[in-house]
């Protein structure tokens, strides 16, 4: 089985262009553990790298429209080494399916022993417009139990379809992470420099 039937078969669809609407009803449904659960197994535990980031770009990338073309696994790792390590904000404006992200999360969790991490440490803040990758990034942070603002946004013109809170309520390294669509208001609109609420580009 090839590695896009399996995270076929995980999600239970047939084609890929189906993913997306369906990992938005695991990350926020009854039968995100499970799911999840299977992915990992799936993967053998190997949470270093983005899983999605040859299926995404394969199946999912709207190249032509929105030239979209993700960051090579080795450029993710050699930018995280050469922004450095440390706790604190994690900013990506163009994060994509969360690939630079995770290897940023992976060097630091990897500094720190193992009960000795807390995913407290980190806060990340991802944007990125594409209808299509949110639900991967959303996926790919609440999987590894990181703490997180994703934002649906143009990141230039901070036009924004909706804001996401990734949390590990028990700040727990083996917890996985509760995502919650946040309320359209003011309150958001300063908290992330949010000009206008839209429901498409």
């Amino acid at each position: 089985m090839s590695a896009s039937e399996k995270i076929n078969a995980i999600l239970g669809i047939d084609e890929p262009y189906k993913a997306p609407q369906r990992i938005m009803e695991v990350v926020t449904g009854d039968e995100r553990d499970s799911v999840y659960n299977a992915f990992l197994e799936a993967h053998e535990y190997d949470v270093s790298h983005d899983w999605f980031h040859e299926y995404f770009e394969d199946e999912n990338a709207e190249r032509k429209k929105k030239k979209q073309d993700f960051t090579p696994s080795c450029l993710s790792k050699l930018a995280s080494e050469l922004v450095g390590y440390g706790s604190g904000i994690v900013y990506e404006p163009s994060a994509g399916t969360g690939g630079m992200l995770i290897k940023r999360w992976d060097s630091e969790r990897k500094r720190h022993h193992p009960f000795d991490y807390k995913p407290s440490f980190q806060w990340f803040v991802a944007e990125d417009m594409s209808d299509r990758a949110i639900p991967f990034l959303l996926l790919n942070l609440s999987i590894r139990g990181c703490n997180a603002n994703v934002l649906h946004i143009d990141s230039l013109t901070r036009r924004c379809k909706a804001a996401y809170l990734v949390e590990n309520v028990t700040d727990d390294m083996l917890a996985f992470s509760d995502v919650v669509e946040l309320p359209k208001n003011r309150k958001r609109e300063e908290a992330f420099d949010i000009k206008e609420w839209v429901d498409k580009w």
